[in-house]
């Protein structure tokens, strides 16, 4: 069996020492390189073809955010992308989002420590598999403009029933609304959840993008507040902030829009 190679591009030298040492200690991983460079680590995925990337936002040659764009600009293979950085604000979460990061962890939560990041690219990496063998990409389907497909739109509503959300919050209606339109997103344009879908919902709702905002937070809210974290993880294989009690709207909307596309 073919063993999951692992960049890491971190600035801090020991959180990257101590990543790939926890990285060889799993048999079906093997850390391919450890930089703190920009440069070295584009070089390297321009030659080969990598598995995960670990990468931490904040370096002091290049910057996480540039190597982003590289990857873009130049169209290459795309990994498993798991972002670390100290910055919690809402604007880095989307800029790395909107950049091909796949999940978020922050230092200050502590999701930085090498055992939760494995933990993390163990859970999820076959996710991204099980997209390359789809031939899915991390993109979106075409949006039509034609009338929600009843299935699609019944399986959103039992997948979010079974994590704990209830009907009775209006919230539970935008966000199913909001998950359907992603998973029909045009496959060549960046998605904006505030600037585009709140007012997609808004306006089939007769809403205001505000108060679908408020809606979908509360529900969430409420959702992961009623279910243990044994159950959760089954439906909700991704990280949030625990102190916060729940994940942030564009993490939960995205996330479960790409888990309900792959299956």
């Amino acid at each position: 069996m073919k063993r999951i190679e692992v960049i890491i591009v971190a600035g801090d030298e020991t959180f990257c020492r101590a990543l790939t040492e926890a990285v060889n200690r799993l048999p079906e991983m093997f850390p391919a390189l450890c930089t703190g460079s920009e440069r070295c680590a584009l070089e390297y995925m321009q030659m080969h073809p990598v598995d995960i990337l670990f990468l931490e936002m904040e370096l002091a040659e290049g910057g996480g955010r540039s190597l982003l764009e590289q990857l873009s600009q130049q169209e290459l293979p795309r990994p498993l992308i798991i972002g670390v950085t100290g910055s919690g604000s809402p604007t880095m979460a989307e800029y790395v989002r909107e950049h091909g990061v796949d999940y978020i962890c922050l230092k200050e939560s502590g999701d930085d420590l090498p055992r939760h990041l494995l933990d993390l690219a163990v859970r999820l990496y076959p996710y991204k598999c099980a997209f390359d063998r789809a031939d899915h990409g991390y993109v979106y389907g075409k949006l039509t403009g034609e009338p929600s497909d009843a299935v699609t739109r019944r399986d959103i509503e039992r997948e979010l029933m079974r994590m704990g959300f209830q009907k009775k919050y209006v919230g539970f209606d935008y966000i199913v609304e909001a998950i359907e339109l992603l998973i029909h997103w045009e496959p060549d344009r960046q998605v904006q959840i505030t600037r585009e879908i709140y007012p997609l919902v808004a306006g089939r709702y007769h809403a205001t993008g505000q108060s679908v905002e408020r809606a979908i937070r509360s529900a969430i809210k409420a959702a992961f507040a009623g279910i243990p974290d044994s159950e959760l993880h089954r439906y909700y294989p991704y990280p949030f902030d625990h102190a916060m009690g729940r994940p942030s709207n564009v993490d939960f909307l995205v996330n479960m829009s790409m888990r309900l596309t792959l299956e």
